[in-house]
């Protein structure tokens, strides 16, 4: 798609600009992953979730693999 798109619009000399946006598109894809995750997860700290979670016969780290999931 970004070469049909970009085609020649993008200067990068004798390097494919793919070679440069691929990895960028990655990293934002999962910085944004994380910094959901940890909004979700102090959201949920502030709301008192984990203090219900505690109160209740399971095992702590069922809460983590809830939370991987639902995201």
């Amino acid at each position: 798609m970004f070469v049909y798109v970009f085609g020649g619009a993008i200067d990068t000399g004798s390097v494919a600009y793919v070679n440069y946006m691929l990895p960028g598109i990655l990293l934002i894809t999962i910085a944004s992953g994380v910094a959901y995750t940890a909004l979700r997860l102090l959201m949920d700290m502030q709301g008192g979730i984990f203090e219900r979670f505690q109160s209740m016969p399971i095992a702590r780290s069922s809460v983590l693999w809830e939370m991987a999931l639902l995201n």
